[in-house]
């Protein structure tokens, strides 16, 4: 479900930074991570952690191309390729670290799923 949402809202987010502005589109995905794990902590049923993942993903598609966005049209000219393969591979470093974390708190579930409001804080 996080795919799916993370698909289907990047394919969408070019329009969105058009219309709100890029860093707008960044903090519309905080609101979603937030909103997402608020459903992951409070869910009950299977059907609110599956919700909970597909908000979750569109926020991860808007903020992967807003971020992305941002960067390349503040950075310099001579900065620009270095400012986007600087984000991409710390976003490759959360997915590890992130993936650790799961190892870590795997028998902690409510502390997991609550987990992607920390980013969408700071």
């Amino acid at each position: 479900m996080q795919f799916l949402g993370a698909a289907l809202s990047s394919l969408a987010a070019g329009t969105i930074a058009d219309k709100i502005g890029r860093k707008n589109l960044i903090l519309l995905s905080n609101v979603g991570y937030i909103g997402g794990a608020v459903i992951f902590f409070m869910s009950i049923h299977w059907i609110l952690l599956y919700l909970g993942r597909f908000i979750i993903g569109v926020a991860i598609g808007l903020s992967i191309v807003g971020c992305t966005l941002f960067l390349s049209e503040s950075a310099p000219d001579s900065l620009r390729g270095q400012m986007t393969t600087a984000y991409w591979l710390m976003f490759c470093f959360g997915l590890i670290i992130s993936n650790i974390m799961a190892l870590i708190l795997s028998g902690l579930l409510k502390t997991l799923l609550f987990l992607p409001v920390v980013p969408a804080i700071a």
